[in-house]
């Protein structure tokens, strides 16, 4: 037995994985929309005879020290397959996730190892994704990127992991041949209580969809944080609001109690709102609506004009401002995060010109009830909100003209 005072060293893991005292706990990736259990990562756990459960932290430098990185990464694989199946016949399309290190990336042989793998293993490589940090990338940048085509063409899904803290080039990134990115925790996880690190979460989203990739938010602890990376428009969720890392022995109990419908981020119903409103009393006219994000402008337009409002829009607080000043409405919509002009600087202009308009902050999640707060707005809305409080804020502060 090793003794607790003596420091463990890369033998020690060695010894470790072939002796079976390394496996898997795997943790929940869910839909942020559907609410659906999208797939699983598996993260490796050393159960030491001693010293108990050896952090990943502490074991991960040692496999690299000695070289039993990629031993590794297919002793997780391995694990994960060997599961997989079964978990499958409760949710068909679950994938499960493998992190790949620097070394293994580099590997001139690691795609024809995959390969094999996937033949001994009878396994498919639709079953997994492969996670790569960012920096990965910036470590022989030609043979990681070749690296991730081969493995790509044999079927498998390529994920960037703790997106944003690998000082990536933005040209460099549009060349990344990935399927997905993942935020960080160290932004997600504070951007309910933190308006930069929501910013910085409400960017990258923005500019992974644009880039054409799936963006997954980690570190999300509370409902909070999950409603409001789904009003950012985040696809994937994980983290212990959803689940802590758990055995394979506890997945398909866990998946078998799991519920999509409470899970999933509230959508708008538009039944709720037509009974919300008094349908046969006329709305007033002119409302501006102030948002970067057509989809949202393009709902709310609907939903008002059908209501009887007449609905102009602004995307961004520039435009919104110069609207104001050709015929000055009797309600503001108002997103916070807008280029050119945002939110705050619209409102500062609106007061700077001695204009007393109603103003309803309209963004994600508690920020909009913080950001109301702070500018001394007339009310609020938290994205997604249901269509019936966006018609019941508009008629109360557009009130001429109503029947």
């Amino acid at each position: 037995m090793l003794p607790l005072e003596t420091r463990l060293v890369p033998e020690d893991f060695e010894q470790a994985l072939a002796h079976g005292d390394v496996g898997i706990a795997l943790q929940p990736l869910v839909n942020l929309r559907s609410g659906n259990v999208v797939r699983l990562e598996a993260l490796a756990r050393w159960q030491h005879p001693v010293r108990g459960q050896i952090a990943p932290a502490t074991f991960i430098p040692l496999a690299e020290r000695c070289g039993a990185v990629t031993s590794l990464a297919f002793h997780v694989l391995r694990q994960a397959s060997d599961r997989l199946p079964d978990w499958r016949q409760r949710v068909p399309d679950l994938r499960v996730a493998v992190n790949i290190c620097v070394q293994t990336m580099q590997d001139p042989l690691f795609a024809d190892r995959l390969a094999a793998f996937l033949k001994c293993n009878g396994a498919s490589a639709k079953w997994f994704d492969l996670e790569i940090t960012e920096s990965t990338f910036m470590h022989e940048p030609e043979r990681t990127l070749q690296a991730v085509e081969e493995v790509r063409k044999l079927g498998f899904v390529v994920s960037i992991d703790d997106f944003g803290t690998g000082y990536s080039s933005l040209g460099y990134l549009a060349t990344l041949p990935v399927n997905a990115v993942k935020i960080d925790r160290q932004f997600v996880t504070p951007m309910t209580t933190d308006h930069r690190r929501e910013a910085i979460v409400r960017a990258t989203i923005a500019l992974g969809h644009d880039l054409g990739f799936e963006v997954v938010g980690e570190g999300v602890e509370d409902r909070e944080t999950w409603e409001l990376l789904g009003a950012l428009g985040c696809d994937v969720a994980q983290g212990y609001h959803i689940a802590r890392p758990m055995s394979p022995g506890d997945v398909r109990s866990w998946l078998e109690v799991w519920d999509p419908h409470l899970a999933a981020v509230r959508r708008p119903r538009l039944e709720a709102a037509r009974r919300a409103s008094a349908h046969g009393a006329r709305s007033p006219r002119h409302v501006l609506v102030a948002d970067d994000e057509p989809a949202i402008v393009e709902m709310i337009r609907d939903i008002l004009e059908e209501y009887g409002f007449r609905v102009v829009t602004a995307a961004n607080g520039s435009e919104a401002l110069r609207l104001v000043e050709e015929a000055e409405p009797e309600v503001v919509l108002l997103d916070m995060n807008m280029p050119v002009l945002d939110g705050e600087g619209f409102v500062a202009a609106v007061r700077a010109r001695g204009l007393r308009i109603p103003i309803v902050v309209m963004t994600a999640g508690s920020s909009a009830k913080r950001w109301a707060a702070e500018l001394g707005a007339d009310a609020y809305l938290s994205k997604p909100f249901e269509l019936a409080s966006l018609v019941d804020v508009t008629k109360r502060f557009a009130t001429s003209g109503s029947g």
